[in-house]
């Protein structure tokens, strides 16, 4: 089971459950805030100390830091939150971002001495989810509402989409072909070509690193797989979160395609499916 406590969404809960009619009609409810329509299984609850370091420079005048608070959906129930910091003690603001719907405690501290330690302390609840898709029940969307502009255009620094990955595109999936059931082609592509480097990784989710190294870790692995996904014209994000067990390097990353009428979908790119093939 490959579980992780999602905290950010989108680099993005959902609400309102897709019709049962509409999926048995085959006329995709389009919603980009549709919940996970997985079949959930195997719940396991862990009890989450989650902490971070944070040193300002010397002689800082006002500390800021934004951290990004897991929120339940249809994967995970969150429960039991608490704040603390230490050694200054600092009430938090809580508000969410209005573009993806991320949650984040803002955190101010003024004339810091020293390092500063924020733990946050929760109870979490996830499900394994399993999507049966069906490629033959895929649908090609001629025109997607205006609700998924932000998950189908190009950004500056992570998920980019321009010239250099449609000419790449074009060699992976033939321009006659192209359409959600050729998704499939733009991971296996990135598992023949790609080498998870953690040395030569960017550290940014930057899909323009991947292009050109063709090597990094999870996130330059999911941003390049969100690019070439949105040239294709599929929706497309990176779900940020945390393995809930104990490990050096605990953060990780999905890549997630709107793929109608299944709606999100969670893919991990990277070493995962190599080491499953493996065992």
């Amino acid at each position: 089971m490959n579980l992780i406590i999602s905290f950010m969404t989108g680099l993005i809960l959902w609400f309102g459950p897709v019709q049962a009619e509409d999926l048995k009609s085959g006329v995709p409810n389009l919603d980009p805030n549709l919940v996970y329509q997985g079949e959930r299984s195997d719940p396991v609850t862990y009890q989450v100390d989650f902490s971070v370091v944070v040193t300002p420079p010397y002689h800082c005048k006002v500390l800021k830091v934004w951290l990004p608070i897991p929120q339940t959906d249809a994967a995970q129930e969150v429960s039991g939150s608490e704040l603390s910091t230490f050694p200054m003690e600092i009430q938090p603001s809580i508000a969410r971002e209005s573009v993806f719907g991320n949650q984040f405690a803002y955190f101010e501290f003024h004339e810091p001495q020293g390092a500063q330690i924020i733990r946050h302390q929760f109870q979490v609840k996830a499900w394994q989810l399993n999507w049966k898709i069906d490629p033959s029940r895929l649908i090609s969307v001629s025109e997607w509402p205006a609700s998924f502009d932000r998950y189908r255009r190009g950004e500056t620094k992570a998920v980019v989409v321009d010239d250099r990955f449609y000419e790449l595109l074009d060699t992976i999936v033939p321009s006659e072909e192209k359409s959600p059931r050729q998704f499939n082609s733009i991971m296996q592509w990135v598992q023949d070509n790609f080498e998870y480097d953690h040395h030569e990784a960017s550290l940014s989710a930057s899909a323009e690193h991947g292009l050109l190294k063709r090597r990094g870790h999870c996130s330059d692995y999911h941003s390049f797989c969100a690019s070439l996904g949105r040239a294709m014209g599929v929706p497309t994000r990176v779900t940020y979160g945390i393995n809930p067990f104990p490990k050096n390097s605990p953060s990780h990353c999905k890549l997630e395609a709107y793929l109608a009428p299944y709606g999100w979908v969670s893919f991990d790119v990277s070493e995962t499916q190599k080491l499953v093939k493996k065992i």
